[in-house]
């Protein structure tokens, strides 16, 4: 559990971790991926603008990326670097998606990530 004074502080905090960590950053690549349609995944576009999901400029990559991993379970230190690049862009979206799934609540003045 991690507790933070605001919902900046987290996005920033996950920023840094995409940054200094491969794993963070391949969760992240993921959870975005995932989260998707289905359509979207198929051609790798966007087609629905809901706010989720990549935005058009990184649709193709990030969802190259993906599939990359999801096939092979690894990336090249050049690869994993372009994944840290784009993935720090939807911190904000992560953050929002587990405020929506209640995984990161407010508790007063408190906001904490469980």
């Amino acid at each position: 559990m991690a507790i933070f004074a605001n919902k900046k502080e987290i996005v920033d905090r996950l920023k840094t971790q995409i940054e200094v960590k491969d794993s963070t950053a391949i969760h992240a690549l993921m959870f975005v991926y995932d989260n998707q349609l289905e359509d979207e995944k198929v051609c790798e576009d966007v087609k629905h603008n809901n706010g989720i999901g990549f935005k058009t400029s990184d649709a193709k990559s990030g969802s190259t990326f993906a599939k990359w991993y999801k096939e092979k379970g690894f990336f090249t230190q050049k690869q994993i670097t372009v994944v840290k690049r784009i993935v720090k862009k939807y911190a904000g979206q992560i953050v929002d998606c587990k405020i929506d799934s209640g995984e990161i609540y407010k508790e007063g003045r408190t906001w904490i990530w469980k």
